[in-house]
């Protein structure tokens, strides 16, 4: 575990909104941050992406990011006050 992250009460809770074009390297991108969540469409690959990539590439090789597929705006509006 990385000592950065180790406290979590802590550590700033931080928001944030990536987009780009498909391949762009969003996903890559997210996955290398610490204690992660992401949300994803559940239609697209984005999220099997974190599956297949190499530990080596995300913040900390022992904790996988948790993915959560969504499979519309509203579901992801729930999730975020809890309802999922």
């Amino acid at each position: 575990m990385r000592d950065d992250v180790d406290n979590v009460a802590q550590t700033a809770f931080k928001t944030s909104l990536i987009f780009g074009a498909s391949g762009a390297g969003k996903t890559d991108f997210c996955a290398s941050f610490p204690k992660v969540a992401m949300l994803g469409s559940a239609r697209e690959g984005g999220l099997e992406t974190v599956k297949w990539m190499d530990r080596a590439r995300w913040y900390d090789r022992a904790a996988k990011p948790l993915l959560y597929p969504v499979s519309s705006i509203g579901a992801a509006a729930l999730g975020a006050r809890g309802g999922c």
